[in-house]
Protein backbone atom coordinates (compact mmCIF):
# COMPACT_ATOMS: atom_id res chain seq x y z
CA UNK A 1 0.00 0.00 0.00
CA UNK A 2 1.41 3.36 -1.11
CA UNK A 3 -0.06 6.81 -1.60
CA UNK A 4 1.42 10.24 -2.16
CA UNK A 5 -1.47 11.96 -0.37
CA UNK A 6 -3.18 10.69 2.77
CA UNK A 7 -6.22 12.25 4.42
CA UNK A 8 -6.93 10.96 7.89
CA UNK A 9 -10.15 11.06 9.89
CA UNK A 10 -9.62 10.40 13.61
CA UNK A 11 -12.76 9.01 15.24
CA UNK A 12 -14.47 7.58 18.24
CA UNK A 13 -18.17 6.80 17.81
CA UNK A 14 -18.80 8.90 14.68
CA UNK A 15 -21.07 6.50 12.78
CA UNK A 16 -23.68 9.23 12.39
CA UNK A 17 -21.35 11.77 10.76
CA UNK A 18 -18.43 10.05 9.08
CA UNK A 19 -20.16 9.15 5.78
CA UNK A 20 -20.74 12.78 4.85
CA UNK A 21 -17.15 13.73 5.71
CA UNK A 22 -15.73 10.83 3.69
CA UNK A 23 -17.85 11.81 0.68
CA UNK A 24 -16.71 15.44 0.79
CA UNK A 25 -13.06 14.47 1.18
CA UNK A 26 -13.28 11.94 -1.66
CA UNK A 27 -14.81 14.45 -4.05
CA UNK A 28 -12.12 17.01 -3.35
CA UNK A 29 -9.24 14.56 -3.68
CA UNK A 30 -10.48 12.90 -6.88
CA UNK A 31 -11.19 16.23 -8.55
CA UNK A 32 -7.85 17.82 -7.65
CA UNK A 33 -5.31 14.99 -7.54
CA UNK A 34 -6.82 11.84 -9.01
CA UNK A 35 -8.09 8.98 -6.88
CA UNK A 36 -5.10 6.77 -7.66
CA UNK A 37 -2.73 9.15 -5.86
CA UNK A 38 -4.73 9.38 -2.64
CA UNK A 39 -5.74 7.33 0.37
CA UNK A 40 -8.48 8.09 2.89
CA UNK A 41 -7.75 6.63 6.31
CA UNK A 42 -10.09 6.26 9.26
CA UNK A 43 -7.99 6.03 12.42
CA UNK A 44 -10.43 4.90 15.07
CA UNK A 45 -10.46 4.14 18.81
CA UNK A 46 -12.28 0.84 18.28
CA UNK A 47 -15.72 2.43 18.15
CA UNK A 48 -18.66 0.20 19.09
CA UNK A 49 -21.31 2.14 17.15
CA UNK A 50 -20.51 0.95 13.63
CA UNK A 51 -18.10 3.73 12.64
CA UNK A 52 -15.84 1.22 10.87
CA UNK A 53 -18.70 -0.31 8.90
CA UNK A 54 -20.09 3.06 7.83
CA UNK A 55 -16.63 4.25 6.77
CA UNK A 56 -15.82 1.16 4.72
CA UNK A 57 -19.34 1.06 3.29
CA UNK A 58 -19.28 4.63 2.00
CA UNK A 59 -18.77 4.61 -1.77
CA UNK A 60 -15.61 6.47 -2.85
CA UNK A 61 -13.34 6.79 -5.86
CA UNK A 62 -10.26 6.99 -3.63
CA UNK A 63 -9.09 3.84 -1.85
CA UNK A 64 -9.85 3.65 1.86
CA UNK A 65 -8.07 2.07 4.80
CA UNK A 66 -9.34 1.50 8.34
CA UNK A 67 -7.00 1.40 11.34
CA UNK A 68 -8.06 0.61 14.89
CA UNK A 69 -5.80 2.00 17.61
CA UNK A 70 -7.69 0.16 20.36
CA UNK A 71 -9.60 1.61 23.24
CA UNK A 72 -7.11 1.42 26.12
CA UNK A 73 -6.10 4.15 26.21
CA UNK A 74 -8.31 5.98 23.79
CA UNK A 75 -7.71 9.46 22.39
CA UNK A 76 -7.58 11.69 19.33
CA UNK A 77 -3.84 12.10 19.72
CA UNK A 78 -3.31 8.37 19.73
CA UNK A 79 -5.16 8.21 16.43
CA UNK A 80 -3.22 11.05 14.79
CA UNK A 81 0.17 9.77 15.90
CA UNK A 82 -0.71 6.42 14.33
CA UNK A 83 -1.80 8.27 11.17
CA UNK A 84 1.61 9.95 10.95
CA UNK A 85 3.38 6.63 11.42
CA UNK A 86 1.26 5.11 8.67
CA UNK A 87 1.95 8.06 6.39
CA UNK A 88 5.68 7.59 6.83
CA UNK A 89 5.40 3.81 6.36
CA UNK A 90 3.65 4.13 2.99
CA UNK A 91 5.93 6.98 1.85
CA UNK A 92 3.23 9.64 1.76
CA UNK A 93 4.55 13.14 1.13
CA UNK A 94 1.48 15.04 2.33
CA UNK A 95 -1.06 14.31 5.04
CA UNK A 96 -4.20 16.19 6.00
CA UNK A 97 -6.43 15.46 8.94
CA UNK A 98 -10.07 16.49 9.27
CA UNK A 99 -12.57 15.88 12.06
CA UNK A 100 -15.47 13.57 11.26
CA UNK A 101 -18.21 15.57 12.96
CA UNK A 102 -17.99 18.76 10.87
CA UNK A 103 -21.31 19.20 9.07
CA UNK A 104 -20.17 22.18 6.97
CA UNK A 105 -17.14 20.49 5.38
CA UNK A 106 -16.90 20.91 1.60
CA UNK A 107 -14.68 19.19 -1.02
CA UNK A 108 -12.42 22.25 -0.92
CA UNK A 109 -11.38 21.68 2.70
CA UNK A 110 -8.82 18.91 2.11
CA UNK A 111 -7.45 20.54 -1.02
CA UNK A 112 -7.13 23.95 0.66
CA UNK A 113 -5.11 22.31 3.43
CA UNK A 114 -2.93 20.34 1.01
CA UNK A 115 -2.20 22.91 -1.71
CA UNK A 116 0.34 25.02 0.27
CA UNK A 117 2.21 21.83 1.16
CA UNK A 118 2.33 20.65 -2.43
CA UNK A 119 3.50 24.03 -3.71
CA UNK A 120 6.26 24.01 -1.06
CA UNK A 121 4.87 27.20 0.48
CA UNK A 122 4.29 25.54 3.85
CA UNK A 123 5.04 22.48 5.96
CA UNK A 124 2.01 23.00 8.16
CA UNK A 125 -1.38 24.43 7.33
CA UNK A 126 -3.92 25.52 9.91
CA UNK A 127 -7.58 26.43 9.48
CA UNK A 128 -9.35 29.73 9.66
CA UNK A 129 -13.13 29.64 9.85
CA UNK A 130 -16.14 31.48 11.16
CA UNK A 131 -17.36 29.70 14.30
CA UNK A 132 -20.24 29.75 16.75
CA UNK A 133 -19.48 32.36 19.42
CA UNK A 134 -20.23 29.79 22.15
CA UNK A 135 -17.72 27.24 20.82
CA UNK A 136 -13.93 27.31 20.72
CA UNK A 137 -13.46 28.54 24.29
CA UNK A 138 -10.14 26.75 24.81
CA UNK A 139 -8.95 28.27 21.54
CA UNK A 140 -10.16 31.76 22.39
CA UNK A 141 -8.95 31.99 25.98
CA UNK A 142 -5.87 29.78 26.00
CA UNK A 143 -4.44 28.41 22.76
CA UNK A 144 -4.67 31.61 20.70
CA UNK A 145 -3.26 33.89 23.44
CA UNK A 146 -0.47 31.43 24.24
CA UNK A 147 0.64 31.10 20.62
CA UNK A 148 0.60 34.88 20.17
CA UNK A 149 2.00 35.96 23.51
CA UNK A 150 4.69 33.32 24.01
CA UNK A 151 5.39 31.77 20.60
CA UNK A 152 5.03 35.00 18.62
CA UNK A 153 2.66 33.33 16.17
CA UNK A 154 -0.68 35.06 15.55
CA UNK A 155 -2.54 31.85 14.76
CA UNK A 156 -6.26 32.28 15.34
CA UNK A 157 -7.15 28.56 15.33
CA UNK A 158 -4.07 26.67 16.58
CA UNK A 159 -6.20 23.72 17.74
CA UNK A 160 -8.90 23.86 15.09
CA UNK A 161 -8.88 20.16 14.19
CA UNK A 162 -8.15 20.47 10.47
CA UNK A 163 -4.48 20.51 9.45
CA UNK A 164 -2.06 19.76 6.63
CA UNK A 165 1.32 18.24 7.49
CA UNK A 166 4.34 17.71 5.24
CA UNK A 167 6.43 14.56 5.43
CA UNK A 168 9.29 16.57 6.93
CA UNK A 169 7.07 17.79 9.77
CA UNK A 170 5.64 14.31 10.34
CA UNK A 171 9.15 12.96 10.75
CA UNK A 172 9.86 15.68 13.30
CA UNK A 173 6.65 15.19 15.27
CA UNK A 174 7.01 11.44 15.79
CA UNK A 175 10.46 12.04 17.33
CA UNK A 176 9.13 14.33 20.09
CA UNK A 177 8.31 13.29 23.65
CA UNK A 178 4.76 12.02 23.97
CA UNK A 179 2.82 12.29 27.23
CA UNK A 180 -0.60 10.93 28.10
CA UNK A 181 -2.46 14.16 27.32
CA UNK A 182 -0.77 14.37 23.91
CA UNK A 183 -2.50 11.11 23.06
CA UNK A 184 -5.79 12.75 23.98
CA UNK A 185 -7.05 16.21 22.97
CA UNK A 186 -3.64 17.78 23.50
CA UNK A 187 -2.44 16.59 20.09
CA UNK A 188 -3.41 19.73 18.13
CA UNK A 189 -1.48 22.00 20.49
CA UNK A 190 1.43 19.55 20.42
CA UNK A 191 1.60 19.80 16.63
CA UNK A 192 1.29 23.57 16.47
CA UNK A 193 3.83 24.34 19.20
CA UNK A 194 6.40 22.00 17.69
CA UNK A 195 5.80 23.26 14.16
CA UNK A 196 6.40 26.88 15.18
CA UNK A 197 9.47 26.34 17.38
CA UNK A 198 10.84 23.67 15.07
CA UNK A 199 11.20 26.29 12.34
CA UNK A 200 8.59 24.84 9.99
CA UNK A 201 6.73 27.19 7.68
CA UNK A 202 3.12 27.58 8.82
CA UNK A 203 0.23 28.96 6.79
CA UNK A 204 -3.37 29.68 7.69
CA UNK A 205 -5.99 28.71 5.09
CA UNK A 206 -9.60 29.84 5.02
CA UNK A 207 -12.09 26.99 5.07
CA UNK A 208 -15.36 28.86 5.56
CA UNK A 209 -17.96 28.15 8.20
CA UNK A 210 -17.42 25.44 10.82
CA UNK A 211 -20.35 23.75 12.51
CA UNK A 212 -19.86 20.52 14.41
CA UNK A 213 -21.14 18.53 17.35
CA UNK A 214 -21.22 20.62 20.54
CA UNK A 215 -18.05 20.23 22.59
CA UNK A 216 -19.51 21.82 25.73
CA UNK A 217 -20.04 18.50 27.59
CA UNK A 218 -16.29 17.83 27.32
CA UNK A 219 -15.04 21.38 27.91
CA UNK A 220 -13.31 20.79 31.28
CA UNK A 221 -11.35 17.60 30.43
CA UNK A 222 -10.56 18.91 26.94
CA UNK A 223 -9.12 22.11 28.37
CA UNK A 224 -7.07 20.21 30.96
CA UNK A 225 -5.59 17.91 28.31
CA UNK A 226 -4.80 20.76 25.93
CA UNK A 227 -3.35 23.00 28.63
CA UNK A 228 -1.24 20.22 30.14
CA UNK A 229 0.23 19.34 26.76
CA UNK A 230 0.85 22.98 25.87
CA UNK A 231 2.58 23.77 29.15
CA UNK A 232 4.71 20.61 28.94
CA UNK A 233 5.89 21.53 25.44
CA UNK A 234 6.37 25.18 26.41
CA UNK A 235 8.45 24.17 29.42
CA UNK A 236 10.61 21.99 27.20
CA UNK A 237 11.22 24.89 24.82
CA UNK A 238 11.74 27.55 27.52
CA UNK A 239 15.37 28.13 26.53
CA UNK A 240 14.42 28.75 22.89
CA UNK A 241 11.21 30.74 23.24
CA UNK A 242 12.71 34.07 24.41
CA UNK A 243 14.78 34.13 21.22
CA UNK A 244 11.99 33.18 18.85
CA UNK A 245 11.41 35.82 16.19
CA UNK A 246 7.85 37.11 16.31
CA UNK A 247 5.59 35.52 13.65
CA UNK A 248 8.66 33.93 12.05
CA UNK A 249 7.62 31.52 9.30
CA UNK A 250 3.89 32.12 9.76
CA UNK A 251 1.62 33.31 6.95
CA UNK A 252 -1.63 34.66 8.36
CA UNK A 253 -4.99 35.34 6.77
CA UNK A 254 -7.49 38.03 7.74
CA UNK A 255 -10.52 35.80 7.15
CA UNK A 256 -12.43 34.06 9.90
CA UNK A 257 -14.16 35.27 13.00
CA UNK A 258 -17.53 34.72 14.64
CA UNK A 259 -20.53 33.20 12.89
CA UNK A 260 -23.77 35.25 13.07
CA UNK A 261 -25.81 32.22 14.18
CA UNK A 262 -26.04 31.72 17.95
CA UNK A 263 -26.14 28.23 19.49
CA UNK A 264 -25.65 28.64 23.25
CA UNK A 265 -25.47 25.75 25.70
CA UNK A 266 -28.32 25.34 28.16
CA UNK A 267 -28.31 27.75 31.13
CA UNK A 268 -28.78 24.80 33.49
CA UNK A 269 -25.69 23.03 32.14
CA UNK A 270 -23.65 26.23 32.41
CA UNK A 271 -24.83 26.80 36.00
CA UNK A 272 -23.82 23.25 36.94
CA UNK A 273 -20.44 23.74 35.30
CA UNK A 274 -19.79 26.97 37.21
CA UNK A 275 -20.83 25.39 40.51
CA UNK A 276 -18.32 22.58 40.03
CA UNK A 277 -15.66 25.09 38.96
CA UNK A 278 -16.16 27.19 42.10
CA UNK A 279 -16.11 24.10 44.31
CA UNK A 280 -12.94 22.77 42.68
CA UNK A 281 -11.21 26.13 42.97
CA UNK A 282 -12.10 26.49 46.66
CA UNK A 283 -10.50 23.14 47.46
CA UNK A 284 -7.15 23.95 45.86
CA UNK A 285 -4.20 25.59 47.57
CA UNK A 286 -3.31 28.29 45.07
CA UNK A 287 -1.96 31.40 46.80
CA UNK A 288 1.64 30.83 45.70
CA UNK A 289 0.65 30.16 42.10
CA UNK A 290 -1.70 33.12 41.69
CA UNK A 291 0.78 35.75 42.80
CA UNK A 292 -0.63 39.28 42.78
CA UNK A 293 -3.94 38.07 41.33
CA UNK A 294 -4.64 35.90 44.39
CA UNK A 295 -6.93 38.17 46.40
CA UNK A 296 -8.92 39.39 43.41
CA UNK A 297 -9.34 35.93 41.89
CA UNK A 298 -10.40 34.32 45.17
CA UNK A 299 -12.95 37.06 45.80
CA UNK A 300 -14.40 36.86 42.28
CA UNK A 301 -14.61 33.06 42.40
CA UNK A 302 -16.88 33.23 45.46
CA UNK A 303 -19.78 34.63 43.43
CA UNK A 304 -22.59 32.53 41.97
CA UNK A 305 -21.63 33.75 38.48
CA UNK A 306 -17.96 34.71 38.76
CA UNK A 307 -17.05 37.56 36.41
CA UNK A 308 -13.51 36.94 35.22
CA UNK A 309 -12.60 39.95 33.09
CA UNK A 310 -10.24 39.79 30.14
CA UNK A 311 -7.74 41.84 32.14
CA UNK A 312 -7.82 39.51 35.16
CA UNK A 313 -7.62 36.40 32.99
CA UNK A 314 -4.66 37.80 31.03
CA UNK A 315 -2.77 38.61 34.26
CA UNK A 316 -3.66 35.29 35.85
CA UNK A 317 -2.65 33.23 32.82
CA UNK A 318 0.57 35.22 32.35
CA UNK A 319 1.65 34.51 35.94
CA UNK A 320 1.21 30.77 35.35
CA UNK A 321 2.97 30.77 31.99
CA UNK A 322 5.89 32.85 33.25
CA UNK A 323 6.46 30.25 35.93
CA UNK A 324 6.59 27.56 33.27
CA UNK A 325 9.09 29.63 31.27
CA UNK A 326 11.37 30.54 34.17
CA UNK A 327 11.41 27.63 36.59
CA UNK A 328 12.08 23.93 36.66
CA UNK A 329 8.65 22.34 36.83
CA UNK A 330 7.96 18.66 37.36
CA UNK A 331 5.14 16.89 35.57
CA UNK A 332 3.21 16.79 38.85
CA UNK A 333 3.65 20.54 39.34
CA UNK A 334 2.36 21.26 35.84
CA UNK A 335 -0.61 18.98 36.45
CA UNK A 336 -1.39 20.82 39.67
CA UNK A 337 -1.11 24.16 37.87
CA UNK A 338 -3.67 23.04 35.30
CA UNK A 339 -6.02 21.96 38.10
CA UNK A 340 -5.90 25.53 39.43
CA UNK A 341 -6.21 27.16 36.00
CA UNK A 342 -9.14 25.03 34.79
CA UNK A 343 -11.92 26.40 37.05
CA UNK A 344 -10.81 29.98 36.42
CA UNK A 345 -10.80 29.29 32.68
CA UNK A 346 -14.34 27.91 32.86
CA UNK A 347 -15.53 31.05 34.63
CA UNK A 348 -13.75 33.27 32.12
CA UNK A 349 -15.43 31.37 29.27
CA UNK A 350 -18.83 31.77 30.91
CA UNK A 351 -18.20 35.47 31.43
CA UNK A 352 -17.72 35.95 27.69
CA UNK A 353 -20.70 33.73 26.87
CA UNK A 354 -22.96 36.02 28.91
CA UNK A 355 -21.66 39.06 27.07
CA UNK A 356 -21.50 37.47 23.62
CA UNK A 357 -25.22 36.86 23.34
CA UNK A 358 -26.03 40.56 23.19
CA UNK A 359 -23.27 41.95 20.95
CA UNK A 360 -22.44 41.71 17.26
CA UNK A 361 -20.13 38.99 15.89
CA UNK A 362 -17.38 41.53 15.13
CA UNK A 363 -17.51 42.76 18.73
CA UNK A 364 -17.13 39.20 20.04
CA UNK A 365 -14.12 38.70 17.81
CA UNK A 366 -12.64 41.99 19.05
CA UNK A 367 -13.02 40.80 22.66
CA UNK A 368 -11.07 37.64 21.86
CA UNK A 369 -8.30 39.37 19.94
CA UNK A 370 -8.00 42.16 22.51
CA UNK A 371 -7.64 39.57 25.27
CA UNK A 372 -4.77 37.94 23.38
CA UNK A 373 -3.12 41.34 23.10
CA UNK A 374 -3.54 41.94 26.84
CA UNK A 375 -1.91 38.58 27.56
CA UNK A 376 1.01 39.36 25.26
CA UNK A 377 1.50 42.71 26.99
CA UNK A 378 1.58 40.96 30.37
CA UNK A 379 4.20 38.50 29.10
CA UNK A 380 6.30 41.24 27.48
CA UNK A 381 6.14 43.50 30.55
CA UNK A 382 7.80 40.92 32.79
CA UNK A 383 10.44 39.56 30.41
CA UNK A 384 13.89 39.29 31.93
Amino acid sequence: MKANIVVGIPTYREADTIARSVTQIDRGLERSYGAENCLIVNVDNQSDDGTKEVFLGTKTACPKHYVSTGDNPRGKGKNLLRLFELGLEIEAQYVATLDADVVTMTPEWPTNLLEPLMSRDADYTLPIYTRNRFEGSTTNHFAFPLMYGVYGAYLRQPIGGEFGISRKLMEYLVQQDIVETTQQYGIDMFMTCHAVVGGFTCQEVFLGRKLHKPSFPKIAPMFAQIATTALRVTHGYRAKLPHLVSTNGVTETEHGGIDPEQKPSSPTAIAELLLRARQDFAQLGNEQLLGDTYSETVEVMKGDEPEISAQLWARFLAICVRRVLREECTADQLTQMVKVVTPVFLCRAATLWRKAGSIEPAAVEWEIRNQAELFRQEIDAKKD
